[in-house]
């Protein structure tokens, strides 16, 4: 710090600042109830403490996003390594028993913590690296990063996609520490450093691959700058991507011991993402582009649209800025940084899936860019006119500021969810329609006997317009009508803020209450248990095979298939799958369609049905959100205020409910 300038240590306590405000407003946030994917991750948790080997056997995600899982354990196994040693047994049944047994909550908490940690450091790299640049472009790089709210929540995700951004910016900070020559390692120690970086991302989530293209360009300037013939250039950038390489292999050995599998679940997710994925499906090509760009440009670094602008013009400002310095080193400057994210984007458009966590990664180029751009504005506006400048320093303020303020209410939404803060919201809405709106019993229940405007109507006739709670399951993203991918798309929602529903046709969460046309709020199990019906006909089939539990959710294994009982949350199928876990049983069901042969609507087990024909045309998952007014009243008094506060909260789940208790359920529902 001694050898620093004053602007530089204000450029460096801005980072940090700009570090710690995301740092403490994501781990705010990690209690925010369900979220997919999170099982995935942490079943191969269990499978390396019960097989005692890092291989997952499983690759549609690389695995070190479950290596990063399984630093949660240390503070658990390490008193007890400490007392056994080498004597695996004890802390394995410890882990096994009481700390990765579900429902663990202080153990998810503090594992999505993990992934919060691994994922914000993302806003400290991108800052440093933009600071080799400029200390100004290190502050707004920190702060566009650090300030948005599409990464503080994607950051408490268990996913690979916030901590794949986080090594990309780390690739992306040593590569600019070898440009710019700073440090006290040589480039090429830097470059090197980069090259593995860029791996670790890789083997996080395999499109990262890409960011090697960022580490290329940056070699090519540093050996220019050096002077280096051809013929060495090309020499060292194959010592690069041997580097790459062998941090890949080494981070994913299963690429060399289980290469049929790795291979063939890299197949599968490239046919998902090619083929499509429900609602998160869109044509490829030019619509595709489309929407990445709307969400890059309007969504990506503010949630208030118009300042959302700001940074994507600063960092297009960046590129222009570069280009027009017309050195060498600029250029491929401007090279490095926009490269990677456009050849990436153009990648994506090949395909037909849009989730938008995927673009996390690109982020940190973008944010650097936007230092770049607001630097080079800064000193156009101060020739221009002396003090010109202090009104970009202004409009930067006001984005970073709101997008503080909106992360603050959002983190309060999620902190104070149990608090119902939004019956007024939903309230005011009602009474703004311009038409009548019929609330469901669901949602009635939510209001907690608020008094209801006019032109709400508790008698279902006809109205266009539902007030209806939802609590969303995985199948939503495969069906139904919930608007998505596209800024500004989705219908009112009231409840905690914990994800941005414009991008996600599905998110489990909390039940939360939403008001919408009657389609969408039909679309998991009509009025009085009408149900949605199938995409087309298909014979009802049985399968013997060994019965497994996920969480809430059963599966059969059988033959080779994993077949996925869409009824899990019935109260029925719970108490006769409870006690079967881990047994080989005979299983009778209905298969939801042709175009999803391996999601059954469990029917009969060992030929003694579990619930009538009729039943099986809805999706149960969402049990509590398809009863009426008088089977909602029912199930209160069965189960007691309390139990059923954490039932629609979806904080209890009804697998464990007592076995009376599932009973007095099912019974209210005959």
């Amino acid at each position: 710090m001694r050898h620093l300038s004053t602007t530089q240590k204000i450029g460096l306590a801005g980072i940090l600042l700009a570090f710690l405000f995301s740092l403490y407003f994501s781990l705010g946030g990690v209690d925010y109830g369900p979220q997919w994917d999170q099982n995935l991750i942490k079943g191969h948790l269990n499978k390396y403490v019960r097989q005692g080997t890092l291989l997952p056997g499983e690759y549609i995600y690389p695995p070190v996003s479950s290596y990063i899982a399984g630093s949660t354990l240390i503070p658990y196994a390490g008193p007890f390594v400490a007392r056994y040693g080498l004597n695996w047994t004890p802390t394995q049944e410890y882990l096994l028993q009481d700390v990765l047994k579900n429902p663990n909550e202080s153990f998810l908490l503090n594992l999505r913590s993990v992934f919060v940690l691994f994922t914000v450091l993302a806003v400290l790299w991108t800052g440093l690296a933009a600071m080799q640049y400029d200390w100004r472009a290190g502050v707004v790089a920190a702060l566009a990063l650090g300030t948005s709210w599409e990464v503080v929540y994607h950051s408490r995700f268990v996913h690979p996609d916030g901590p794949t951004m986080q090594f990309s910016a780390l690739a992306l900070l040593f590569g600019m520490l070898a440009y710019f020559r700073r440090g006290s390692l040589k480039p090429d120690a830097w470059l090197g450093l980069a090259a593995a970086a860029a791996a670790v991302a890789t083997a996080t989530k395999y499109t990262a691959g890409l960011s090697i293209v960022t580490v290329f360009v940056f070699a090519y300037g540093v050996y220019s700058q050096q002077g280096w013939r051809l013929r060495k250039m090309l020499l060292s950038l194959v010592g690069l991507g041997a580097i790459f390489g062998a941090v890949f292999v080494a981070l994913t050995p299963g690429v060399l011991l289980e290469t049929q599998v790795f291979l063939q679940n890299l197949g599968t997710a490239q046919r998902v993402y090619s083929q499509g994925h429900g609602l998160q499906t869109l044509p490829a090509g030019a619509e595709y582009l489309w929407r990445v760009i709307n969400y890059l440009l309007l969504a990506a670094f503010s949630h208030a649209q118009m300042l959302a602008l700001v940074v994507p013009a600063l960092a297009a400002a960046g590129v222009v800025a570069l280009a027009r310095k017309r050195e060498r080193q600029d250029v491929l400057l401007a090279i490095a940084l926009a490269g990677a994210p456009l050849i990436y984007i153009l990648f994506l458009a090949t395909n037909r899936v849009l989730f938008v966590r995927n673009l996390l990664q690109i982020l940190p180029n973008l944010a650097v860019l936007a230092g770049i751009g607001f630097v080079w504005g800064w000193e156009r506006l101060r020739a221009w006119r002396g003090g010109a400048q202090y009104g970009l320093a202004v409009l930067a303020a006001v984005v970073f500021a709101f997008n503080g303020y909106w992360i603050w209410q959002t983190t309060v939404s999620i902190q104070q969810r149990e608090q119902h803060l939004y019956i007024e919201e939903a309230i005011a809405a009602i009474e703004d329609a311009a038409e009548d709106v019929y609330v469901t019993p669901a949602a009635l229940r939510l209001l907690e006997g608020a008094a209801l405007p006019g032109n709400a109507k508790t008698a279902y006739g006809g109205e266009a317009q539902v007030l209806f709670a939802y609590l969303s399951d995985a199948l939503d993203e495969m069906e139904g009508y919930w608007p998505v991918n596209l800024a500004g798309a989705a219908p009112q929602v009231f409840g905690p803020k914990e994800i941005n529903f414009d991008w996600h046709a599905s998110w489990p969460g909390v039940e939360r209450l939403v008001l919408a046309e009657r389609e969408l709020a039909w679309q998991d199990g009509s009025l009085a248990g009408v149900g949605l019906g199938a995409d087309d006909a298909v014979q009802a089939e049985t399968a013997v095979g060994v019965l497994r539990q996920d969480g809430e959710q059963f599966n059969l294994e059988a033959d080779g298939r994993t077949i996925r009982l869409l009824n899990s949350a019935e109260p029925r199928v719970i108490l006769a799958l409870r006690g079967l876990v881990d047994s080989e049983i005979e299983l009778a069901g209905q298969p939801h369609s042709a175009a999803r042969p391996d999601d059954w609507f469990a029917a009969a087990v060992g030929g003694e049905a579990l619930v009538g024909e009729a039943e099986l045309e809805f999706h149960t998952v969402r049990y509590l959100a398809n009863r009426t007014a008088g089977e909602l009243a029912c199930i209160a008094d069965a189960v007691g205020d309390a139990q059923y506060e954490a039932m629609v909260d979806n904080m209890l789940p009804m697998v464990d409910l007592t076995a009376e208790e599932l009973e007095a359920i099912a019974a209210c529902a005959e």
